[in-house]
C-alpha cells in the first residue's frame, strides 16, 4: 500500500487501529453533511472505516487517511475509487475527500488531492479524474477548481433534480499547472 507526503501531511491506508479518531472525526454532522445530514454512529464508523481499509483490495490505490506531521493524527481522508456508485456517472476513477470540520480552512483538502492526483497521472497512468460532488457543496466545489477541474453535465436523479456535479481533472491541464 501506499503511503504519499506533502510539506504538511502524510497519507497513508487507513487501519483498523484507528477507529477511535475516525469516529471523533465523523461522528460530527458537518463533516457528513452531504451524505447523511447527521454524525455517525460507533456501529457506522466501524463499517465506514472498514470500507476505507477494503477499497485497497486488489488495487493500487484507495481511500488514504490524512494526517497533519504536526500532530500526526487523522485529520480525514483522501482517496481515489470507481464511480460506478454513481448511475449514469462516466466511467473511469474519481477523488474524493472528507475533513473534520475542526480543520476546514486550512487547505488540507487541496493539499492532500494535489498529491493524490499527482500519484494518479505519474504512478497509476491515469489520463483524467472524476470529481463528484454535491450540488450545494460549495467547498467542495472550491477544491475542484483550485485541482483544475472542469465542469461536465451534472448527474440527475428521475425527477430530473441535480444529484452531483461532474468536474473532469485532465493530466494535461494538471501537468500544465504546476
Amino acid at each position: 500500500m501506499v503511503t504519499l507526503e506533502t510539506p504538511r501531511l502524510q497519507l497513508r491506508p487507513w487501519r483498523a487501529d484507528d477507529l477511535d479518531d475516525y469516529l471523533q472525526i465523523f461522528s460530527k454532522a458537518p463533516a457528513m453533511a452531504f451524505q447523511m445530514n447527521r454524525g455517525l454512529t460507533g456501529e457506522e464508523a466501524h463499517g465506514f472505516l472498514q470500507f476505507h481499509i477494503d477499497t485497497w483490495e486488489g488495487h493500487p490505490f484507495g481511500h488514504w487517511a490524512v494526517l497533519t506531521k504536526a500532530h500526526g493524527r487523522p485529520i480525514g481522508w483522501v482517496g481515489l475509487e470507481s464511480t460506478s456508485s454513481f448511475t449514469g456517472a462516466p466511467d473511469g476513477l474519481q477523488i474524493g475527500w472528507r475533513l473534520d470540520p475542526d480543520h476546514w480552512g486550512h487547505g488540507y483538502a487541496t493539499e492532500s488531492a494535489l498529491a493524490v492526483l499527482r500519484y494518479a497521472f505519474e504512478e497509476l497512468g491515469l489520463t483524467k479524474v472524476y470529481v463528484l460532488f454535491h450540488p450545494d457543496n460549495h467547498r467542495s466545489a472550491r477544491v475542484a477548481a483550485k485541482l483544475g477541474a472542469l465542469p461536465l453535465p451534472p448527474l440527475r436523479a428521475p425527477d430530473q433534480s441535480e444529484v452531483r456535479r461532474v468536474h473532469v481533472v485532465h493530466r494535461e491541464t494538471f501537468a500544465n499547472r504546476r
